[in-house]
């Protein structure tokens, strides 16, 4: 339900039903709401870099207001329950003496695939050899999406990974370490689907390159794991991710390959994995290469490489990180919290009522507390709003006549492409990401929950419309609310690697979103 604190009676201000409802349809009302709206993509945006001047060329970018938790005393006090050690504001300051320069290493060490992934593509790797003779794609499908589902393992840096796919525009250099990422995850990916095909007795077909596959099975997964976090990783949400997956990857790979020839294990059965098909290892770092402003000559606190490099690898500093990374556990939710979060501490009444007036409306903070008396119920509608604005589906213009299915699905892919192109389009996927990763509170997850659930909807109307045009439909036994949810995780896995990377993956004029849209809507045709 939009807007659930202002019409709820047991914390709303109004005291009858229609008031309650003359107070949501009033122009203040949403002007105030536009305001939040603006000042969460406001910590997305670029920010002007400011200089040091007893330091040249330590041009720094201040951090987005909701790192504001990252405290001294609180990082501390956080690390030293990670333990072995207790830690004081004095060690965070001999490493790093600005906050913002915590901020970024904190998130490099966040994004250091290691910690969430390596694990989860080391298990991918060795399902090949695990998997039962005669095992099918569908089962295949079945345990890779177990394996994808790591922000179990890792609720954290998961969280964060995600953080950084909304902060890219603002902090450039986390697109350099996304795009590494990426690269290391196609690598994987491709690993572990060269011998599990070959285990299905499937090669990919002529004029599809392994890179394609590797691509669309990632964003699937992507896009799988962040309806899953989004809806708060509840059993169902499992269930529900696994099917999606499962029907994304079957799908891909039944358009994408082809049984080997008879020599090779013939037409599409199975067969032993050829164990010379090389695996792609995951690469090894370690802090030293992670922790960017710690081994910086310039904004580094240590005058050699050398030391430089201890300092990086030292214990404390590992228990700084650690600490870091509990602090935002429980911003995020997903960690009992001893101080009040701070999160959406940046919307104070103030600076709400502030952006109200720069925006063209006679606000006051009086307005804003006659609406809602409390901050965290203003941020709970305000989120529900903010989903509503940003919406969780694009679509292209209606089928044309003479026009087939597939042309019309890349017409819709293309017009997500341009969206995402343009200044005014990628904010609202920003956002929606950046509200991910608070989903673990529970007006987030309901309003995730209804907003997901109008996608679904939308997407099945629009792909009947499709169809009826052309007079394709979809096969037998395709469940339409998984169909529905699959199409949307190929869409958004591609839409954030996207945003992240600002790689569109272009190939002859097509993106990739537009092929692996194409080719699961191909393989769900009767």
């Amino acid at each position: 339900m939009l807007l659930r604190r202002l019409r709820d009676p047991e914390t709303s201000t109004r005291r009858t039903l229609q008031a309650r409802e003359r107070l949501v349809a009033h122009p203040m009302t949403t002007a105030l709401l536009d305001a939040g709206v603006s000042l969460l993509l406001a910590e997305l945006e670029p920010r002007t870099p400011v200089t040091d001047a007893p330091r040249p060329g330590a041009d720094r970018v201040p951090p987005a207001l909701f790192f504001g938790c990252l405290s001294a005393s609180r990082v501390c006090a956080a690390a030293t329950r990670v333990g072995p050690l207790r830690v004081t504001a004095a060690h965070l300051r001999d490493r790093w003496p600005r906050q913002d320069d915590f901020v970024d290493d904190l998130l490099s060490h966040a994004l250091w695939f290691e910690h969430h992934f390596a694990g989860a593509v080391q298990q991918a790797q060795a399902l090949h050899a695990e998997m039962p003779a005669g095992a099918t794609a569908w089962e295949v499908a079945g345990h890779l999406a177990q394996t994808n589902l790591y922000s179990l393992r890792a609720p954290v840096t998961s969280r964060v990974e995600v953080l950084s796919c909304a902060l890219t525009a603002s902090r450039p250099w986390l697109r350099a370490v996304q795009q590494r990422n990426y690269a290391v995850y196609d690598s994987a990916w491709h690993g572990v689907l060269a011998p599990l095909l070959l285990g299905l007795g499937l090669r990919l077909r002529p004029g599809v390159g392994a890179g394609d596959l590797a691509r669309a099975v990632g964003s699937l997964g992507e896009g799988v794991s962040l309806r899953f976090t989004a809806l708060g990783e509840s059993a169902l949400a499992r269930d529900q991710a696994v099917d999606a997956f499962q029907l994304g990857f079957t799908g891909l790979v039944g358009v994408w390959t082809e049984p080997l020839d008879d020599d090779g294990g013939g037409a599409g059965g199975a067969r032993p994995v050829d164990p010379t098909v090389p695996v792609s290892p995951v690469p090894r770092t370690g802090p030293a290469e992670v922790l960017l402003r710690l081994v910086d000559p310039v904004t580094g606190t240590r005058s050699t490489a050398v030391t430089r490099r201890r300092l990086a690898e030292d214990g404390i500093t590992a228990q700084l990180l650690e600490g870091g990374l509990a602090v935002l556990g429980e911003e995020f939710g997903v960690a009992a919290s001893v101080s009040e979060p701070r999160f959406f501490s940046s919307l104070s009444a103030a600076r709400v009522v502030e952006q109200a007036r720069a925006e063209g409306h006679a606000a006051t903070a009086a307005q804003l507390r006659d609406r809602w008396a409390l901050q965290e119920h203003y941020v709970d509608d305000l989120v529900g709003w903010a989903l509503f604005r940003a919406g969780l589906l694009s679509r292209g213009p209606q089928l044309r006549p003479g026009e087939d299915a597939a042309a019309a699905a890349d017409r819709d892919a293309a017009a997500v492409h341009r969206r995402l192109r343009q200044s005014e389009g990628s904010p609202d996927f920003r956002l929606r990401l950046l509200l991910t990763t608070m989903a673990a509170r529970t007006s987030i997850v309901d309003d995730f929950a209804q907003q997901h659930a109008e996608a679904d909807a939308a997407i099945l109307a629009h792909t009947r419309s499709v169809l009826e045009g052309t007079g394709a439909r979809l096969a037998d036994g395709v469940v339409p609310s998984t169909f529905a949810r699959a199409a949307l995780a190929i869409a958004h896995g591609e839409i954030t690697r996207s945003l992240a990377t600002g790689d569109d993956g272009v190939r002859a004029d097509q993106p990739a979103i537009a092929r692996a849209s194409r080719a699961f809507l191909d393989s769900q045709l009767a």
